[in-house]
C-alpha cells in the first residue's frame, strides 16, 4: 500500500516509521577453548630494496608449534576473512581485511505513517503510506580514525596484524544499524523517496541474532619488521 497521496496540509511534523536497515560485523578477539594457549610469535618482515623499488614479505616463526595453521593473509600478513552470504538469491562472497568491519544491508526497507514529499512540482503528503524500498547495493563507508565510521575501537594494538581476531569464523560480533547511519551511504537518487523523507521518520531495527563461539587453533601474535636492502643498506625497524 503507497498511502494515500493529497495536496492538503502535512502534520507540523513527520509521523512516520522506518522499518530496516542493516548490520555491522566486527573483528573481535578470539576466545579459546583450552587455557592456558601456548603463544608464539611470527614477524612479518616487509623487505625494502631501495635500488629497484620493489617490496617483498616474509615470515619467521618463533615458538610456534607445529600444529598451529596459519589464517589467510594478505601480502602483508595482515589477517583477511572470506565470507560467503545470500543477497536476493544470490550467493557473494565478500573478503574482509583486519581490522575493517563490514556492513551488510537487509534487501529493503519500509516507511509506515504520513510525511511531506517535496518535489519539483511542489510539495505534497502522504498519507498512511506502507511502502517497501529495494536496497540493491551494499555500499561500504570510508573507514578511519575521528571519523563517523571509526576503527578506534576495532584496532587492537597488541595485535596489529589481526591474528588473533576473528571476523565470521565463529567468534565475530554484529550490530545493529539503523537507516539513519545508511541512507546516506545510498545514491539519492529515487525522487518517491528521497533522504530528506526518510531522515525525517523516526527508525526501528530488525535485529538478526548472531551466535559467539570459540576457537580452538593455538593463539599465536604477529608482528610486523622492516628491511631495507640495496646501496649497501641494511637498516631494520
Amino acid at each position: 500500500m503507497a498511502g494515500l497521496t493529497t495536496a492538503g496540509p502535512c502534520p507540523p511534523k513527520a509521523m512516520c516509521t522506518v522499518v530496516g536497515g542493516g548490520q555491522l560485523h566486527h573483528w573481535v578477539a578470539k576466545t579459546w577453548v583450552e587455557q592456558p594457549k601456548t603463544t608464539g610469535t611470527v614477524v612479518v618482515v616487509q623487505i625494502v630494496n631501495t635500488v629497484l623499488g620493489t617490496t617483498r614479505f616474509s615470515t619467521i616463526q618463533e615458538n610456534v608449534p607445529s600444529a598451529f595453521v596459519p589464517p589467510l593473509t594478505n601480502a602483508a600478513g595482515t589477517k583477511i576473512a572470506k565470507t560467503t552470504y545470500v543477497r536476493r538469491g544470490t550467493t557473494l562472497t565478500a573478503t574482509l581485511t583486519y581490522p575493517t568491519p563490514r556492513l551488510f544491508f537487509d534487501e529493503t526497507f519500509r516507511i509506515q505513517g504520513d510525511y511531506l514529499l517535496r518535489g519539483t512540482s511542489g510539495s505534497r503528503c502522504v498519507i498512511g503510506a506502507n511502502q517497501t524500498w529495494d536496497m540493491l547495493a551494499e555500499p561500504q563507508p570510508s573507514w578511519g580514525y575521528g571519523t563517523k565510521w571509526d576503527l578506534s575501537e576495532d584496532f587492537d594494538p597488541s595485535d596489529p596484524l589481526g591474528w588473533n581476531h576473528g571476523f565470521n569464523e565463529g567468534s565475530a560480533d554484529s550490530n545493529p544499524v539503523g537507516m539513519d547511519d545508511l541512507i546516506d551511504l545510498l545514491p539519492d537518487d529515487n525522487p518517491s523517496m528521497p533522504h530528506s523523507v526518510v531522515k525525517s521518520c523516526s527508525y526501528e531495527n530488525l535485529v538478526a541474532p548472531y551466535v559467539l563461539k570459540p576457537e580452538s587453533n593455538w593463539r599465536v601474535v604477529a608482528r610486523t619488521s622492516v628491511i631495507y636492502e640495496g646501496n649497501d643498506i641494511d637498516r631494520r625497524s
